[in-house]
């Protein structure tokens, strides 16, 4: 019996050490993506006037939607 109980707390201490590490594992994602987004906008800066600049900034903002979306409908899907 003591046995049984300390397998199903050892699997429900895995299951949220997972949960923990993915929570981890895509704030780091989206720490990356946002470093990566400031960089970029600092180095597009100078083009500020030009197409490219309003390209850039639509397709980051669809991407950040996107993740936005992606996470909010999985962690739905958890509870």
């Amino acid at each position: 019996m003591i046995q049984g109980q300390n397998k199903c707390y050892t699997n429900s201490v895995k299951v949220l050490a997972q949960q923990t590490f993915r929570r981890k594992f895509y704030e780091e994602k989206i720490l990356v993506i946002f470093i990566l987004y400031l960089i970029m906008s600092i180095f597009l800066y100078p083009l500020r006037e030009s197409i490219w600049y309003q390209l850039f900034y639509t397709i980051a903002y669809m991407i950040a939607v996107i993740i936005y979306f992606a996470l909010t409908k999985k962690k739905g899907a958890k509870k």
